[in-house]
């Protein structure tokens, strides 16, 4: 069979062999290159966008795992902070009445004191009014 002469850009992948001259030949090698070039290249990326899409999953599932987990301290800490600050208006409350109290048992000691104090004098004047008569 004798090869036919034509146009190098008339070769294409589903050409016979056969049919091509040198250059055709050349440019047929190519073409088969270029497409499993194509279609490798198709492939990865087709499994670049399948771990793409994989990865945003996982990246939005653990997204979501870590909102509620950070929810959840936040309310824990939250609870926390409220039950503290209770306990410590509690506290306050309790050293408030504790120092009123105290303050009202120094005026009292101080009152009986000031009392101690004049019955003394009274009696220290009314000794040295005996000790003057005898």
């Amino acid at each position: 069979m004798q090869k036919k002469k034509g146009d190098a850009n008339n070769a294409r992948q589903d050409s016979p062999v056969k049919e091509l001259d040198e250059k055709e030949t050349l440019m047929h090698y190519n073409a088969v290159l270029i497409e499993e070039l194509n279609s490798k290249m198709q492939l990865v990326l087709e499994l670049v966008k399948a771990s793409h899409e994989e990865t945003g999953r996982r990246f939005a599932s653990m997204e979501e795992k870590f909102e509620r987990r950070f929810a959840t301290l936040e309310l824990a800490l939250r609870s926390f902070k409220d039950e503290t600050d209770k306990r410590f208006s509690a506290q306050e409350l309790g050293f408030r009445g504790l120092k009123d109290d105290m303050a009202d048992m120094e005026r009292r000691i101080c009152s009986k004191i000031n009392r101690i104090a004049e019955r003394c004098d009274n009696h220290e004047c009314r000794l040295g009014a005996l000790e003057a008569n005898q």
